[in-house]
């Protein structure tokens, strides 16, 4: 069978190898050269000849123009369209004739138009040899018609064109050249052409004997050159490519890797290829080396991959799904590589409420997900404690920026629902905005977008609020499913999400396989080049939801946003929260926000607050919880406005100062509303602390630690006081509602 097989091969092999020689470099160039000689050679043969035509042509010109100007001459007195006399006719045709020997021509003869078309009439024809003469006197004499049209020269002279008209013939004597002229009467009227014949086959030989005198050597300098260049191309080309051509071969072929040396020592082009060559072959045996211990690495790369994965799926599993009697939530992630950048956070936190977030770092790989690990366990601690969406947004923020060395950044949504009563909190870092389903028409919930963390410090996201009503969802989603590509480059769209919700959802886990399969359906084909995850929150209603403001008996809130049990009392509102007394000594505020007496607008003293005096002046925990309180009372008399939005950012500066700086134990605060003007007043027993004393040499880069909030409040409010009496700090801050 080898046997077989050897002999099969060993005539295409030398098939290949004679067609190889055929196709050669060599005998290429050989082909051209002598090609080249060849085209040079008859090149130069037409312009020899056309050079030496013209000159031809030249002399004919000049010797038959000046015989048929003589002739004309002696026709003048003749009319030509009359019969000519046997005297003038003979007389004037030895004229002729001597004229024609003289100047060399071998025929002269004058015509006219025939009787009859394509006919000619001759008038006079002369011969310079006594033979042809005879001859042309007995066919052609004066008034003999043939049969023949006019040479394009002939009919051009007969148009009465001036300038004189040629063309060439053969006849039996060999190459002729004819020149013509007009023969015109005394009115101008052409009645005649007189014609000049000139024979040229003398001239022609003279040309091909001097062309082959000139190209005969010049063609052997041609053809000895390059023969004399094909034997130095060999020597110095040839050879030394078909050398280095088999060094190449077994190289490549694997059977020597490492190939003698060439000892080509030409010192030109050769020498440089072939030292190439043997830094090639160092190079190529260098890399593979490298590529061993690389696809090693590779191979320990891979392991670690399936290790990130398989804790990242530990971290954020690939499906989740969660019921209680209020609320069910779904979830579900599909990285486009062994490890993605999205992530998704549901969870119940103690107080039974809802949180759920989703987000997409970005970037790719392993990379993304350690940055992912880092702000998911951030954001879920944060979330755990009790932190409003806005508040864990931006503290998680503050952490990742200063952890970030990459330059990564995160879009995340937010949201924490309350299973009593469907309303929902929530904040957006430059995340794609949810979908609203299953009452009514599908929409998208697009709240304040903010910016994506860890790109700036201070991120100022603000939480914003919406009720799910019983049976209603909200779907989350990364931008993996909206810019999912169809192999005819077109993007799955928000269109094409929001008909998805047109149908009925039973279940969120119902809805996070319809879209997936939605998606799959529509980029079929296609590869995934973006994370898809998902989360889907239906609020199926708590049976002890507690009603809302507007079902409370009567229109007095708490601070704390419980209704007031007395609500009889005026509507009036304490500070802590409690239901207020009968009391017009201090400027109460009533839950619609106007005063429940007379309120001062002045800065008030410390008779007018102390913590001493909690009755009617809150006391809260230094902790940023405890915010929410202010927060409440601000938006119940204020009103959700953006001047609400304003009050409620420099305060919580002011709140998050003393919190940092004052080491207070409790914080007292009294809140004052007239026409134009809200006055807020903290009192804390912490040390001594001024937020707004100068500090001169204090750096711009120190503002991140505080004095950027600083500034924040003094733009905000209308005016700032502050004053340490009695070991308490009083910070007063006066805004303008009309603003």
């Amino acid at each position: 069978m080898s046997n077989s097989r050897k002999n099969t091969e060993t005539p295409k092999a030398t098939l290949m190898d004679s067609l190889r020689k055929k196709h050669s470099i060599q005998a290429v160039i050989l082909r051209l050269f002598l090609i080249a000689i060849l085209l040079s050679t008859i090149i130069s043969g037409l312009l020899s000849f056309k050079l030496q035509f013209d000159r031809i042509l030249a002399e004919t010109k000049k010797d038959a123009l000046g015989a048929l100007e003589l002739c004309k001459t002696i026709l003048m007195d003749i009319d030509l369209t009359k019969p000519i006399s046997a005297g003038a006719y003979s007389s004037s045709r030895i004229l002729m004739r001597d004229i024609c020997q003289k100047f060399g021509l071998q025929y002269i003869y004058v015509v006219t138009k025939g009787p009859y078309d394509h006919s000619v009439e001759f008038l006079y024809v002369v011969a310079s040899s006594d033979t042809d003469d005879a001859m042309v006197r007995a066919e052609r004499r004066y008034g003999t018609v043939i049969d023949a049209d006019f040479s394009s020269a002939e009919k051009a002279a007969f148009a009465g064109s001036e300038e004189p008209q040629y063309w060439s013939s053969d006849n039996k004597y060999g190459k002729v050249i004819s020149w013509t002229l007009p023969v015109k009467d005394h009115s101008g009227k052409v009645v005649a052409v007189i014609t000049g014949d000139i024979l040229v086959s003398s001239f022609v030989s003279q040309f091909l004997s001097s062309f082959l005198a000139a190209t005969i050597p010049y063609f052997l300098v041609l053809l000895t050159t390059m023969f004399l260049l094909v034997f130095i191309l060999r020597r110095r080309v040839f050879l030394p490519l078909a050398k280095i051509s088999k060094a190449m071969s077994g190289f490549a072929s694997g059977q020597d890797l490492h190939a003698e040396p060439l000892h080509i020592t030409s010192m030109d082009e050769m020498q440089e290829i072939a030292d190439s060559f043997k830094k090639m072959t160092k190079d190529i045996r260098v890399y593979t080396e490298n590529q061993k211990k690389i696809a090693d690495a590779q191979a320990r790369v891979h392991a670690q991959l399936d290790i990130a994965r398989n804790i990242q799926y530990g971290m954020v599993p690939a499906t989740f799904y969660e019921k209680k009697a209020a609320a069910e939530v779904s979830a579900s992630m599909r990285p486009a590589r062994e490890v993605g950048g999205d992530f998704y956070d549901c969870f119940f936190r103690r107080d039974g409420n809802l949180c759920v977030v989703m987000a997409d770092v970005s970037g790719k790989g392993i990379t993304a997900a350690l940055f992912m690990a880092m702000a998911k366990s951030t954001l879920h601690e944060l979330l755990s404690l009790g932190f409003s969406p806005a508040e864990a947004l931006n503290r998680a923020n503050d952490e990742l920026c200063a952890q970030n060395p990459e330059g990564m950044f995160v879009t995340v949504f937010a949201m924490v629902l309350d299973v009593l009563t469907g309303k929902v909190l929530a904040a957006n870092a430059g995340h794609n905005p949810p979908v609203l389903y299953g009452n009514g028409e599908p929409r998208l919930y697009t709240p304040a977008p903010g910016i994506a963390m860890a790109l700036f410090e201070d991120a100022g996201l603000e939480d914003e609020e919406f009720t799910l009503a019983p049976g209603e969802g909200i779907f989350l989603y990364t931008d993996g499913i909206t810019e999912s590509v169809s192999i005819d480059k077109t993007f799955y769209g928000m269109d094409r999400l929001l008909k998805f919700f047109q149908t009925e959802q039973t279940s969120t886990q119902a809805v996070l396989a319809g879209v997936l399969s939605s998606v799959d359906t529509f980029a079929a084909g296609a590869e995934q080049f973006d994370d898809m995850t998902m989360a889907t929150v239906r609020y199926l209603g708590g049976d002890n939801a507690a009603p809302s403001a507007d079902d409370s008996s009567g229109d007095i809130t708490l601070a704390n946003g419980a209704p007031a049990a007395n609500a009889s009392s005026a509507g009036i509102v304490s500070a802590n929260g409690a239901p207020a007394t009968n009391d017009s000594s201090a400027g109460i505020i009533s839950a619609n926000g106007t005063s429940a007496t007379a309120v001062s607008t002045a800065t008030p003293s410390k008779e007018d607050i102390s913590m001493n005096n909690p009755a009617f002046y809150g006391s809260l925990e230094p902790a940023l919880s405890s915010f929410d309180v202010i927060k409440e009372t601000v938006l119940n008399i204020v009103g959700r406005s953006p001047e609400a939005k304003q009050i409620l950012l420099a305060a919580e500066e002011a709140f998050v100062n003393i919190i940092s700086y004052s080491k207070a134990t409790a914080i007292g605060y009294e809140i004052r509303k007239n026409d134009s003007d809200l006055s807020l007043i903290f009192v804390d027993d912490g040390t001594p602390f001024n937020p707004f004393e100068a500090s001169p040499d204090k750096d711009f880069d120190d503002f991140d630690t505080g004095g950027m909030g600083i500034l924040l409040i003094q733009n905000i409010a209308k005016t700032t006081h502050y004053a340490y009496e009695d070991g308490q700090n009083r910070l007063t801050l006066t805004f303008d509602l009309d603003r």
